[in-house]
């Protein structure tokens, strides 16, 4: 079948319905400040700081091999921003102007259109309905997002990197620390540094108004994340005239000093110039993901609306509306499966699967971020689902995909039978050339922030240390595709699947000396087979299994320690 790339763009992806299949999952207006709280209490664990800015445009942002003299000057670029404002806009309006300049020749980020997108929401100033200052698209997907409904979140969708303001230097929620007297520029900072704004703690007030504008900007990188295929993320915190600038990915947020925008244009004015000529992979886009052609989305569709039918029982416009819990029309991807057969082979598998829908939409930014789809093969037209998360590097644990894999060679009953997993490869799937290496030069999509964890700038944040792990991209598809117990249909169908499920864990103990140790009702699926008037039940997501030892106590620290006796 054709295929067609993304261009140049990050894409618009669905995110999961809530039991009403009418509203998105888990993003209640309502709820908002809570979430907000939330973010920032995470974020203080998860963020490095504050990193010095040449630096930051040294590892994050290669210098650009593009003509010079295409570059406005940075000379007086943002003087008409005020160093302190008493409201966001006299700082935003200003910087937006400013960042879309141009002559016929000259720009500052050429190719890419800065909007304020906050006031296209209705209610700007609530949390739950507020949207960044400022987003940066291309050209293209600016005039898509300028013609969506106001009522829609399809900025978060295109946005290739966001700015937030607060309009005086005081509600920065972060304080540069001095170097320790004496100090060079390779030096630890003084060991009682702390990059939390130490006068934000007698004022709550002021607190509460930086609390809100940091929690913000989490919860903004978590909803594009949710709404693009990322692997990493830009934004820029302003404080009246003051930016920082941020990257964020799975495990966290590395944010630079603070500069005046004023005084130094030039920090600001390279950092787009740079931005301006990044690849997609190179602005954290998922290159392993393309557009589907209109044959391969009537597949999908088709495909799904078939299966829905033979696991529901339902047609005509119950039909339609349970299809759309995973099938949202020309909004269907190829999403890459690269496998590497162990032994001599050398060979790179790559599974091409339609996906639209997710079940399941990350909410939050750090963690696994893990999407759940139902899937279609492209060469076989076969259902499947497909999990996309990112693993914890770890000598310690086993990958999913190689437990399945384990337990259906050894005839575990009820639990999913695997259709391939894989880390996923950091290439361009329409190189040839590049997919040809993977092989014997493999790199994949992996984190980066705790790569700086240990750099001599890191401080403590409100007294807390960072705690991250390394994570790295991952594919698991398998053919065993259902319903949620939410959808359980009598007593009969209850007690079955319990007995289903107990079986699997029964026999996965005696035959493999393995516990799931994260048995839940979201963790149990409800698989109509032919020929059987009752549905089975499936135990699911075997990531945080382990084995145990002659005394039943879990080989690895988990969610349990202990086994019990199943017989």
């Amino acid at each position: 079948m054709p295929q067609s790339t993304i261009q140049g763009a990050a894409y618009d992806v669905p995110m999961a319905l809530d039991d009403t299949l009418f509203r998105t999952d888990g993003l209640e207006p309502r709820l908002a400040m809570s979430r907000l709280r939330r973010h920032v209490s995470l974020a203080k664990t998860h963020t490095l700081g504050p990193m010095p800015v040449d630096q930051f445009l040294e590892e994050f942002l290669p210098p650009s091999s593009e003509d010079p003299e295409d570059r406005l000057p940075s000379v007086n670029a943002f003087k008409d921003v005020p160093q302190s404002a008493d409201s966001p806009v006299r700082i935003y309006k200003p910087l937006t102007k400013a960042l879309n300049k141009k002559t016929q020749h000259k720009g500052r980020c050429p190719g890419f259109v800065f909007v304020n997108t906050n006031e296209r929401s209705k209610h700007p100033s609530r949390a739950g309905h507020a949207r960044p200052d400022i987003c940066c698209f291309t050209s293209a997907n600016a005039e898509l997002v300028q013609k969506a409904d106001r009522g829609s979140r399809t900025e978060f969708g295109y946005a290739e990197l966001f700015i937030q303001v607060a309009p005086d230097p005081t509600l920065d929620f972060f304080e540069d620390p001095g170097p320790p007297s004496g100090a060079t520029a390779g030096d630890k900072e003084d060991d009682a540094s702390d990059f939390f704004r130490e006068a934000l703690k007698t004022n709550w007030i002021a607190y509460d108004a930086a609390e809100k504008a940091f929690g913000l900007s989490v919860a903004f990188a978590a909803e594009i994340f949710a709404r693009q295929q990322r692997t990493f993320l830009f934004s820029i915190a302003m404080s009246g005239s003051f930016a920082r600038l941020c990257r964020w990915d799975r495990v966290g947020c590395v944010i630079s000093r603070a500069f005046d925008i004023r005084e130094h244009p030039e920090y600001l004015t390279e950092f787009f110039w740079r931005f301006s000529a990044l690849s997609d992979a190179q602005r954290g886009l998922d290159t392993t993901v393309e557009l589907a052609s209109p044959a391969e989305e009537a597949l999908f569709r088709d495909s799904v609306r078939q299966h829905v039918s033979d696991q529901l029982g339902v047609t005509g416009e119950e039909l339609d509306k349970a299809v759309s819990a995973h099938y949202q029309p020309g909004r269907v991807v190829v999403m890459h499966v690269f496998e590497c057969p162990s032994g001599s082979e050398s060979v790179v598998h790559d599974h091409r699967f339609l996906v639209s829908r997710p079940v399941v939409s990350p909410l939050d930014l750090t963690g696994r971020g893990t999407r759940g789809y139902w899937a279609v093969q492209v060469l076989t037209g076969r259902i499947a689902f497909l999990k996309d998360t990112w693993r914890t590097l770890s000598s310690q644990l086993e990958v999913e995909g190689g437990v399945l894999g384990h337990l259906n060679d050894l005839g575990i009953c009820n639990v999913p039978t695997l259709a391939t997993h894989g880390d996923v490869f950091d290439v361009c799937v329409g190189s040839s050339l590049q997919l040809d290496s993977l092989r014997t030069s493999p790199v994949y999509q992996e984190t980066w922030t705790e790569e700086y964890e240990d750099e001599p700038w890191v401080c403590t944040i409100d007294g807390a240390h960072a705690k991250l792990s390394s994570s790295i991209h991952y594919r698991l598809v398998t053919y065993t595709v259902g319903y949620s117990l939410q959808s359980l249909r009598g007593t009969e169908e209850l007690l079955r699947a319990h007995y289903d499920v107990f079986r699997a864990m029964r026999d996965a103990l005696a035959q493999d000396s393995r516990i799931h140790r994260d048995l839940s009702v979201g963790n149990i699926i409800l698989v109509k087979e032919p020929g059987h008037t009752t549905r089975t039940g499936y135990l699911i997501d075997w990531e945080a299994s382990d084995r145990v030892d002659d005394q039943g106590e879990a080989v690895h620290s988990g969610r349990a320690v202990r086994s019990t006796s199943l017989t």
